[in-house]
């Protein structure tokens, strides 16, 4: 079972899950455009290497979208990475807006 406390995630090593996030512009739901989708990256918080990389093209109509993560994908060395969530649009990347630059994501 994963755990979110704020912004920090924690999933058991080789464990799955699906991570929601809401998207806002404004205080209103952000709903893609063409072309748009969320990505999200955990990356080990010393070397800056890309450990998962996961992305979302469809959403709700609240602006959430879904982050699926596999027993494979969670089963890496155990330890806090770091991940972030940015919004892709035909090239551009724009950090979600209000969303902390680095978040903690920690496999244990």
């Amino acid at each position: 079972m994963f755990y979110i406390n704020g912004t920090d995630i924690k999933i058991p090593c080789g464990d799955s899950a699906v991570i929601q996030f809401t998207l806002t512009a404004d205080g209103e739901p952000y709903i893609f455009s063409e072309g748009e989708y969320a990505l999200l990256t955990v990356s080990d918080k010393d070397s800056g290497e890309t450990v998962i990389e996961k992305t979302a093209d469809t959403q709700d109509e609240d602006g959430t979208v879904d982050f699926v993560f596999t027993a494979s994908d969670t089963f890496i060395a155990k330890g806090t990475y770091c991940y972030t969530v940015k919004l892709m649009n035909g090239g551009s990347v724009d950090t979600v807006q209000g969303f902390p630059a680095k978040s903690a994501f920690t496999i244990g």
